[in-house]
């Protein structure tokens, strides 16, 4: 299976440009209040830029919300080509029923906090399994994220993966599953002989000083090619 690839807090032009014309899935851009958070004239630029040039591309566009009103989320879907919307927050299944029947081609995704320090892993697996059957119906997939203390994503942590491997590599489950928190080039392949996700999250770890650095993403692609590659001559 190849495992596909998302870079999030893409907050330039210039950035979004660069990841165009690179192996990647999905291009992240973040709305809730965060150190990346993509100003609204940048995203301006960036939708004039694809309208102008009319550039070919593959990647998918991903609006990053959390606890917002939902009129936000509606103003980001209406003024970008966004195909995906990932909720970071406490979002009802109601909030996500209207988001669907405003836009019904759009994929959600529902991130779940996975704590950085598990007590009980019985009991985080079921907390796990009863979150997915109630969004289920409504969503498309859901993201395993971080939870460090009071922090949910953006934590530059990693959580325990192996907690969650019988959600994951589950081969009866029809949902996208990702992995986020504190990903980089150092740790995804450890990551990879763990678990088989749809996806993998990354943001802080392809940063230096705080800002994306384009050699640490070629870094990583190149260490998710080599594993894709690995997989397709197993099968």
């Amino acid at each position: 299976m190849m495992i596909a690839t998302k870079i999030c807090g893409v907050k330039t032009l210039e950035l979004m440009n660069l990841l165009l014309v690179r192996n990647i899935q999905y291009i992240g851009m973040i709305f809730a209040e965060s150190n990346r958070k993509i100003p609204i004239n940048t995203l301006k630029q960036c939708n004039q830029y694809l309208k102008n040039t009319n550039t070919q591309y593959t990647a998918s566009f991903v609006a990053v919300f959390m606890n917002q009103p939902l009129d936000e989320v509606i103003n980001a879907l209406m003024g970008f080509p966004f195909t995906v919307v990932q909720l970071h927050g406490e979002e009802s299944i109601g909030y996500c029923k209207k988001l669907k029947k405003q836009f019904p081609t759009i994929k959600i995704i529902k991130s779940l906090p996975i704590p950085f320090t598990i007590i009980d892993e019985n009991t985080l697996l079921q907390d796990i399994n009863k979150k997915i059957s109630y969004y289920r119906q409504v969503v498309d997939g859901f993201l395993f994220d971080t939870k460090k203390g009071n922090q949910s994503g953006g934590t530059g942590s990693s959580f325990p993966w192996g907690c969650v491997k019988p959600i994951v590599d589950n081969p009866f489950r029809n949902y996208q599953i990702g992995i986020a928190g504190g990903l980089s080039p150092e740790n995804i392949t450890n990551l990879l002989e763990q678990l088989s996700p749809d996806f993998v999250d990354i943001n802080s770890g392809v940063e230096i000083n705080g800002e994306k650095d384009i050699k640490e993403i070629d870094r990583l692609l190149k260490l998710l090619e080599d594993h894709n590659n690995e997989t397709y001559q197993t099968i």
